[in-house]
């Protein structure tokens, strides 16, 4: 996504570098009665694609999400899951039409309120809210779907928890031991069993822990892990990284 007034979703070639498509995050509807009005995304900072390959968009400034299905040419404007969404921050999918993201209710007075966790389903439910975890909480940061599970990460208190999608039951799981509180759950990925959690922001240095989901315990420290996407797993389990600016097996 490219910030400006409004954001574009740009559509890239991997293997040529070509840009195919530049797709404005704004969708203009005149009748809308929210407020403050929106006039388009500034940007945004998580993208997410099912196995359909469906792309959803979680942007900020007015705080929408957008949908572009699979060969479709024009975009979708899912909205604001609420009228104090002003961010919605990373999100992921299942493989029913669900995207799970979090948020942060900057919009409205003092004092404000936590970030809220939301999905959006395309059978035509639109939007669930799963609530706050508390003012301290202000971001629902990072948000991550695995084994039938959602994982929210939070910020600018450290928090981490698992929801049931169906329940909203929440589970919540320790802070690696000696972890500091003033970091976010800054950006999350599975694989094979496996949640790579990137805490990042406060006082010390951004590190990368790496949590066992079958007993929710944490299992591999990865200091120089800057939170980009991991590959697939091999038969063995193992799976590439950038770690320290390398890219490491």
């Amino acid at each position: 996504v490219i910030s400006g007034k409004p954001a574009y979703l740009a559509e890239i070639d991997p293997f040529t570098t070509n840009v195919l498509r530049m797709i404005p995050l704004y969708v203009p509807n005149p009748s809308s009665p929210e407020q403050p009005a929106d006039t388009g995304a500034g940007g945004a900072w998580g993208v997410s694609i099912d196995k359909r390959g469906t792309v959803y968009v979680s942007s900020y400034g007015f705080g929408h999400v957008y949908r572009l299905p699979f060969r479709a040419t024009e975009i979708e404007d899912l909205g604001r899951p609420s009228p104090r969404t002003s961010f919605t921050w990373e999100g992921d999918t299942d493989d029913h039409d669900t995207f799970y993201f979090g948020t942060s209710q900057f919009f409205g007075s003092a004092p404000l309120p936590g970030g809220r966790l939301f999905s959006w389903n395309a059978r035509g439910t639109g939007f669930r809210d799963y609530g706050d975890w508390g003012a301290s909480f202000g971001y629902v940061r990072s948000v991550e779907y695995a084994n039938g599970k959602i994982y929210a990460g939070l910020g600018q208190n450290a928090g981490l928890w698992q929801v049931d999608p169906a329940t909203g039951a929440r589970v919540q799981i320790p802070l690696p031991a000696g972890m500091p509180t003033d970091k976010y759950a800054y950006q999350m990925e599975d694989e094979h069993g496996f949640l790579y959690v990137l805490f990042s922001g406060g006082t010390t240095a951004s590190v990368g822990w790496v949590l066992d989901l079958s007993t929710l315990t944490w299992r591999h420290q990865l200091p120089g892990y800057a939170g980009q996407t991991i590959s697939s797993a091999d038969q063995d389990g193992r799976v590439y990284l950038v770690d320290s600016g390398e890219l490491k097996l």
